[in-house]
This record gives C-alpha cells, sequence and structure tokens, in this order.
C-alpha cells in the first residue's frame, strides 16, 4: 500500500480488494463503541500504514483522521501524540501533555522527556507553532519578491500579515482586507501586536487620514486604495499584503477593482512587493494580471490538524458526510425541528448561519422562544448601553436576554462590532445567528456551527466561502486556550439543517459536500474558474472596460490596446477618478456633456434640493443606467425622499436621532406603502406584478416595529448614500459647484474642523461629538492646521468616569494612538 493514492484506496474499497475496511470505517466513524478490539486494532494498523505513505498526502490525513477520532472516543491519546510529534503538529503534542492525558507514566520515559524537550523550541511567547508555521515564519521573513501564502482558514493567516506589516520597518504598507468590517478589527491587532514587540508606526484606515507620511501602514479595502491613490499621484507603495486574495479570482466589480488598484499602484513602483494570502490559490500563475510582468513565489502549507465532521439533518434523519469515503452514513433518527434540533446539539458557543438578514432575526426570535432569561442581564453594561444608544424597543435586546445576538449588514457599523465583543467576553452569551458578514476575517470563539442555508447571496456558496464559513468554529487559540480540557474541538462539529429558509434549488446537501469537500476531489475543487477579465489566464475576454477604466485613471498604467480611448474632457475624467460603475461612461459620455453643457450655474449650489437636482441633471436625465439601485434615483419620489434624507445627515444628527427621524417621518406621511429595501421588504408595490417585495405597509406596523424598522433602513441609507451619491458629490465639489459649507455638512455632517479632524481620522460622529467637549481637551490633542491628532490611553478610564456609553468607549478603544509601551 505504500505507493497507493487516496483515489485507488477507494477504488479497491468498493472493489472488495481491501477486505471489510469499509464496514469497519463506517461503524467507526458513526458508533466507534460498537467496534470490537480486533476491529480497532486493524483500522489503527491501517491508519499507521496510510501515515508512513510519503506518496499521498491526502492518505496522511485520512491515518491521522483516524487517530485522532480513535483518541477522542476511546480517551486514549498515546496513539495521537506520537502521531502528532511525528507529522510536527506541535501544539496538539503539546496539549496532551498540559491536559495530563497519557494515562502511563511518562516521566521517566526518555522518549517521551526526549521528544517534549525538542517541541520547546516551537514555542513563541505562550504559544507552539507547528512545524509548517514556524518554516512560514521564516520564509515571510525573507520576502523579496511578489508571493502567495496559502494556509488553512483559522491557521494564523492575520498574525502573520500583522508580523509582515510590522517587520518591514521605515516602508509604506497597505493591508487590502475584503471588507469594511474588517478594518476597526485589523487595526486594533496590529495595535495590540505593537504594543507586544515594542514597536511604533502610524496606522491608517480612511484615506483622509495620510498626511503625506514618509512611513506608515494602511489598512483599506480596495475602494479606499483606489481612493487615496486619485488623491495622491505621487504616492507610491513600497509592499501591499492582500487578505483573502482568492477573491480577485472572482468576475464581480470588486474583484476587478481589485486588480485595477494593484495595476496602478505597481505602476507607481515597479519595485512594489505583493503579498497574496488565502487557503484556496493552488497556482500562482492564476492571480497573475495582466501586463504585471513579475515572478510570484509560493508557499503552501498542506497540514491538516483538525478534521471537520460534517452533519446532514432533514426529514428526521442525522447523517453524517465523511469527507474521506465520499459518503453519508446514517446516524440516528431525531424527532425535532430545526430550532429545536440546534438546542439539542449545541454547545457553550455556537454559529448560527443562514443568507438573509430577516431569516437571521426570526431564527433569533425562535431561538429565543421559551428560554429562560439570563439572570440579571438587564443590568449588565452592555444591555444598558445598546438600550440607551438604540431605545428599549431594539429587538436585539429582547434575543440578548435569552443568550442570543445576530449579525447582519444592515446592522450599524459600531452596534456590530460590539456584538462581536460582547459574544467574545460574555460567557453568557452562548449564540450568534449571522449572514455572511462573519465569513471572512471575523475572529470570535465558537464551538459549533449550524448552517441553515447554502447559499451566499443569489448563488450557493462556492468552495472557498463554505470552508471560510466552517473556519469560523474551533480556531486554533480556542483549541489550546487554557480554558480547554479535552481535544475534541480538534473534530469541529458542522451541521447541515435543511429548513424553511433553505433553497428550494438545492437538490441534494450530499452531493453538495461531495462537490466541495471531498477530500477525492481536493484537486478537482481546487481548480476554481478564473472570472476576472483583468487576469491574464482568465478565459473572460470582454477586458476593455475595465483596461480603459484603468487607463483613464492611471495613464502609462498598461500598453494601450486598440480601441482603447482616453478622457479628454474634465468631467468624464472625474467620473473614472471617481469610481463610476453606474453607467458606461464612455458609452455615455455625448449625453454626459450635453447634460453638464445645459446646466445653468450662476452661482454655487448650497443647499440640499439644488444639489440633487443637479446630480439628476447630469447623470441620471437621460442616462443609460445599468445598475438597478441607482436608476431609483429617476423616480422623482426617490429624488425628494434622499433630499430630505441628506438634509438630516447634513445637519450632523447622530444616528438614534435619524432613526427618531424616520419613526416621525412614518407617522406623519399619508403614503401607505414605504419602500425600506428587498432584504426586509413584505409586498410588492401597489401590487405590481413585477416588481419585488421590498416595501411596507407602515401603519400596519407597531410603534416597536417602526422603530426596528426605522433602525435597519438608517444603515441602508447610510450605505447608499456613501457608495451611490458621495461619489457624483465629490465630482460636483471637483468641479468647483458646491460651497464649502454644503460640502462640509454633506460629507462630515458639520462645519467644525476640529471634528472632522477626528471623523478623517475614522472615528464616528457620535464619538466624535463627545471627544470635542471641554473636558477631553487635555487627552484629545487635535492640530486643525495639520489635520493631525493624539489620543491617550487616560481617554477611556475619562469617558467611564463621565458615564459615557460603553459603544462609545469601545469604539474608542480602536483609536488610542499614543499606547503605553513597557
Amino acid at each position: 500500500m505504500s505507493n497507493i493514492t487516496l483515489k485507488e484506496l477507494l477504488k479497491n474499497i468498493k472493489e472488495n480488494k481491501i477486505s471489510d475496511f469499509e464496514s469497519v470505517y463506517k461503524t467507526f466513524i458513526s458508533n466507534p463503541k460498537n467496534l470490537c478490539e480486533q476491529d480497532l486494532q486493524y483500522l489503527l494498523k491501517c491508519a499507521v500504514i496510510l501515515i508512513n505513505n510519503q506518496y499521498d498526502t491526502l492518505l496522511i490525513k485520512f491515518g491521522y483522521t483516524i487517530i485522532l477520532k480513535y483518541s477522542n472516543a476511546f480517551n486514549d491519546y498515546i496513539p495521537l501524540y506520537e502521531c502528532a510529534s511525528e507529522l510536527g503538529f506541535i501544539p496538539v503534542a503539546k496539549q496532551i501533555e498540559k491536559l495530563g492525558l497519557i494515562k502511563e507514566n511518562t516521566d521517566s520515559n526518555f522518549y517521551y522527556n526526549w521528544v517534549s524537550s525538542y517541541q520547546e523550541s516551537y514555542k513563541q511567547d505562550s504559544i507552539y507553532l507547528t512545524y509548517q508555521q514556524k518554516q512560514l515564519k521564516l520564509f515571510i521573513k525573507n520576502f523579496t519578491t511578489n508571493n502567495i501564502i496559502i494556509a488553512p482558514t483559522s491557521y494564523g493567516k492575520s498574525e502573520l500579515i500583522i508580523s509582515s506589516a510590522l517587520d518591514s520597518e521605515n516602508k509604506k504598507i497597505c493591508i487590502l482586507v475584503p471588507t469594511k468590517s474588517l478594518l476597526s478589527q485589523m487595526k486594533r491587532r496590529v495595535f495590540e501586536e505593537e504594543i507586544k514587540t515594542e514597536k511604533k508606526v502610524k496606522v491608517i484606515t480612511h484615506p483622509e487620514m495620510y498626511k503625506n507620511d514618509d512611513y506608515f501602514i494602511a489598512i483599506f479595502t480596495q475602494e479606499r486604495l483606489l481612493n487615496l491613490l486619485n488623491k495622491n499621484p505621487y504616492l507610491a507603495f513600497d509592499r501591499i499584503i492582500i487578505d483573502e486574495a482568492h477573491n480577485i479570482l472572482d468576475g464581480n466589480p470588486r474583484s476587478i477593482l481589485l486588480s485595477q488598484v494593484i495595476m496602478i499602484a505597481n505602476n507607481r513602483n515597479y519595485n512594489l512587493i505583493i503579498d497574496y494570502f488565502s487557503p484556496f490559490i493552488d497556482n500562482p500563475q492564476k492571480i497573475k494580471i495582466k501586463n504585471l510582468d513579475k515572478d510570484i513565489k509560493y508557499k503552501k502549507i498542506s497540514e491538516f490538524v483538525k478534521t471537520e465532521r460534517y452533519y446532514i439533518y432533514e426529514n428526521n434523519q442525522l447523517k453524517l458526510f465523511d469527507q474521506f469515503i465520499n459518503k453519508c452514513v446514517n446516524i440516528e433518527s431525531i424527532y425535532l425541528d430545526d430550532i429545536n434540533f440546534i438546542k439539542a446539539k449545541k454547545l457553550n458557543k455556537n454559529i448560527i448561519y443562514s443568507n438573509k438578514p430577516k431569516d437571521v432575526q426570526d431564527i433569533a426570535r425562535r431561538l429565543a422562544q421559551n428560554e429562560l432569561p439570563i439572570p440579571d442581564i438587564k443590568n449588565s453594561t452592555e444591555y444598558k448601553a445598546i438600550q440607551d444608544y438604540l431605545g428599549k424597543d431594539y429587538i436585539l435586546l429582547d434575543f440578548l436576554q435569552k443568550g442570543i445576538v445576530y449579525h447582519h449588514s444592515t446592522i450599524p457599523e459600531n452596534i456590530r462590532l460590539y456584538i462581536e465583543h460582547i459574544y467574545r467576553t460574555n460567557d453568557n452569551i452562548s449564540t450568534i445567528v449571522t449572514t455572511s458578514t462573519l465569513l471572512e476575517g471575523v475572529n470570535i470563539p465558537a464551538e459549533r456551527l449550524f448552517i441553515l442555508d447554502l447559499n451566499k447571496g443569489k448563488s450557493f456558496m462556492k468552495r472557498s466561502s463554505f470552508i471560510n464559513l466552517c473556519g469560523r468554529i474551533c480556531r486554533f487559540y480556542d483549541i489550546f486556550s487554557n480554558k480547554q480540557n479535552s481535544l475534541e474541538l480538534l473534530e469541529p462539529h458542522i451541521y447541515i439543517i435543511k429548513s424553511k429558509y433553505f433553497d428550494g434549488r438545492l437538490k441534494s446537501i450530499e452531493k453538495y459536500l461531495s462537490n466541495t469537500v471531498a477530500t477525492i476531489k481536493e484537486e478537482q475543487k481546487s481548480k476554481e474558474e478564473i472570472r476576472n477579465p483583468l487576469l491574464e489566464n482568465s478565459k473572460n475576454k470582454n477586458a476593455k472596460e475595465h483596461v480603459e477604466f484603468v487607463a483613464n485613471i492611471e495613464p502609462n498604467t498598461i500598453q494601450y490596446e486598440q480601441g482603447i480611448k482616453i478622457a479628454d474632457s474634465q468631467l468624464i475624467k472625474l467620473c473614472f477618478i471617481h469610481n463610476v460603475r453606474e453607467f458606461n461612461i464612455f458609452e455615455n459620455e455625448e449625453q454626459l456633456l450635453k447634460n453638464y453643457t445645459q446646466l445653468n450655474v450662476n452661482t454655487k449650489i448650497n443647499d440640499i434640493k439644488n444639489l440633487i437636482d443637479t446630480i439628476y441633471n447630469i447623470f441620471i436625465k437621460d442616462i443609460n443606467i445599468k445598475k438597478d439601485k441607482f436608476k431609483r434615483l429617476k423616480n422623482i419620489d426617490a429624488l425628494k425622499f434622499y433630499t430630505m434624507f441628506l438634509e438630516w445627515q447634513s445637519s450632523g444628527k447622530s444616528y438614534p436621532e435619524i432613526v427618531n427621524s424616520f419613526v416621525n417621518y412614518w407617522k406623519n406621511t399619508k403614503k401607505k406603502q414605504i419602500f425600506i429595501d428587498t432584504t426586509f421588504g413584505e409586498v410588492k408595490r401597489n401590487n405590481e406584478y413585477k416588481s419585488q417585495k421590498a416595501y411596507i405597509n407602515i401603519h400596519e406596523k407597531t410603534d416597536k416595529e417602526k422603530i426596528n424598522l426605522a433602525i435597519l433602513k438608517t444603515k441602508l441609507e447610510l450605505d447608499y448614500v456613501d457608495y451611490y451619491l458621495l461619489k457624483y458629490i465629490e465630482i460636483l465639489n471637483d468641479l468647483n459647484l458646491l460651497t464649502p459649507t454644503l460640502y462640509k455638512k454633506i460629507k462630515y455632517g458639520t462645519e467644525d474642523d476640529r471634528i472632522i479632524c477626528l471623523l478623517q481620522e475614522g472615528l464616528s460622529l457620535d464619538l466624535s461629538l463627545i471627544l470635542t467637549k471641554p473636558e477631553y481637551s487635555d487627552i484629545v490633542c487635535i492640530n486643525t492646521d495639520t489635520s493631525e491628532i493624539s489620543i491617550t490611553e487616560a481617554l477611556i478610564p475619562k469617558m467611564k468616569e463621565n458615564k459615557v456609553n460603553d459603544i462609545l468607549i469601545f469604539e474608542a478603544g480602536f483609536h488610542i494612538t499614543n499606547k503605553s509601551i513597557n
């Protein structure tokens, strides 16, 4: 068997050339206590043979999994200790030692003493590294070229990214994260690492925080990086570190933009080093961008310290899908609905996934039913903070009382971060129900995962998304923490529950898992299609529009292809610079210029109504718009609504104040139907056949329901303004059509330069309003001439002394600039 592959092994099993292996193995994974001693010995012998096979890594993984399952099932950890030591899984071996799981006396055993002593060389600070983790850290320290680093989810890539950035001293570094929600989290981790390593570096998370600094670390999304590069045409980065870099393979606008900003940054510094971090990229040639002629080093981690157990629960039957034999095994019949099944199987910390925010809240509601409240929860700091910030009727509070929180895109950003904080630090909070907002990068303690919908957006989760979701539980930090008294978390339990939230198009969960996680299809699974037309090996050859986009932002970035057009008017150039993608710019060039020429502006725009009318008259009137969400501005009622909303926003209203404005507006409106969004919509507009359910009958809602709808509506509209309207406001400002006062009020909600300085540093308006009060003047130093701020650690105690809302105190912790380094 020494030269056999996993594929050949399974073929031999199927043809009965390996007697009884499959039947014994199925019993082993479903009910190991039913096996006799002889069968267990047989399986362990097979595992040893598989592990000693140097020809196929998948067979080694199979053998390790058998030994891990055996040790956890029978509390016999000698095989796992020896196997982990041999494979370089040092943290596993050291945890076995720490928990005293080897029953025989090993104190006088030379082998165990020698192995244990040798493994101490893998200790870094208070943790132990695996063999390949240690090798990877050495590899990263010697970065001199472009690199792809492939490591499994939960392997500690964030720590590697941060250490790499901090080790690049006297450089301009950019860490690119896939979502805005990860900006503050990554910033906080950098700060924590700074204190630990006694290093100091300026960290920015917003383009306006850049002040011509010589050295800094920028933590950005690709949209913010484009904004920074456009505003600073001579800025050149030394290194860009891309987290979740496999996203560049997709053909969606954000993936294409990622490749575009890389092209621009590389044009400014040909010696730019780009590091791609991902669990999934199998070939460095896949991410090669057009016209970037650079070698890329490839480092892949093939370790497999954890082994997932995938369960399917449908039609009252619990089955285990085994990724090695690519088959399901019946476990037991359970006559429970989806919610009661979760309650029966959950542990101390649990994640429940569903695709839609509306479903997430419904699941949280059903979970909370018949649960007893947590004693004294209403007196807790966390409960009072949320209540004081968004009111006693916020539905999250009902669930928080029962140890449940939810997490999705229509929750205010600071509340979402606070929810993660509550779940992470409060042992009474057992369950977080979430959409894909927790799918990438957010690290929280969790032991079990329940999946009630395999969709992400309108499509089934791709392999990368599914694996990333599964990687949210049983992370290394939690497995090997001092709180754990077993190694059961090395076998994460993932339950896929066929529920009413499931997309009916998915006919077979087993087939989905076979295509997604079956080990036998490892090579096939990794070969994801390259959809990004700006990648050299993409089959999508429709790159002209995207190449044109880059050429108009950064001249000479790429070789001009036949038919590439360069803008010769300021308006059209600004459309490219400000990332206008709601319509094809050149296809609408003639109409845009016509609209602009016909615009009669005798004085600068100084009110919101005039501003909205101008945006309509230039960028919407007679323009062939391809984005439905932007197309809504063709409707006169929508224009009136955004005039009203921008007036609220520009007047400096806080988030809670805008929520109250919505509630009052709905109470006084004569309209029966109010547009919300398809996210929480319940009815079609006037029962139109073709329209989507994006409306609600507002007068049928209770006051509590109106408040909760207003909370999510506020977030949806703030995001809409930020994503769809602000770019056009910036264009008008660059054309010198706005008064400075109006521009500041719309962008910042204030004319106060001190508050604007804080907002430019990434603080929320609510926090900025507090920190500009006189009592914080000696703690928060603001230089409006240089647009620089300094915040000392004395801020947090002072805010607590002044009884500031804990949500704002928590946010302030992300922005301490003068940190103690002992």
